[in-house]
Formats: C-alpha cells, structure tokens, sequence
C-alpha cells in the first residue's frame, strides 16, 4: 500500500512538473515574440534617426555653403 502511494505521489509530481514545463513554454514563446517585435521597433527607430541626421547634414551644407539653393530647394514644396 505504501509502495502504491508513493508511485502515486511520484506520478502527481511528474504531472505537476509538465504542467509547469508546458506553462514556461508558453511564457518563453511570449518573451521571444515580444523581443522579436521590440527588436524590429528598434531597428525602425534606428533608420528614422539615420535619415532625421541624414537631413540635417543635408539642411546644413546647403544652408551653410549653397544659401539660395537651400531656400528655392523649400520654396519649391
């Protein structure tokens, strides 16, 4: 009897532990798609500041080396 208590106890145990393995699972795929989304966010962030720094290199040697074609450059949009 003792012996049948114990493998019952043993088994109880075994399914707690793949229910909590399933449960971490599912906690890692939720992780991971969210690293996944942050990951691209920041890489879209990224290529925003390029261009935004991109631009302000453009402004500023046009304002700073070629005045006129700077302002007609504007007025043209």
């Amino acid at each position: 009897m003792q012996a049948e208590s114990e493998v019952a106890a043993l088994n109880r145990r075994i399914q707690l532990l793949e229910e909590d393995l399933e449960r971490s699972e599912e906690r890692l795929a939720t992780a991971t798609a969210k690293l996944a989304e942050a990951s691209q966010a920041a890489d879209e962030s990224e290529r925003y500041v390029v261009d935004i720094i991109l631009v302000c290199v453009w402004v500023s040697f046009t304002v700073l080396y070629k005045p006129n074609l700077g302002t007609d450059y504007f007025d043209a949009y």
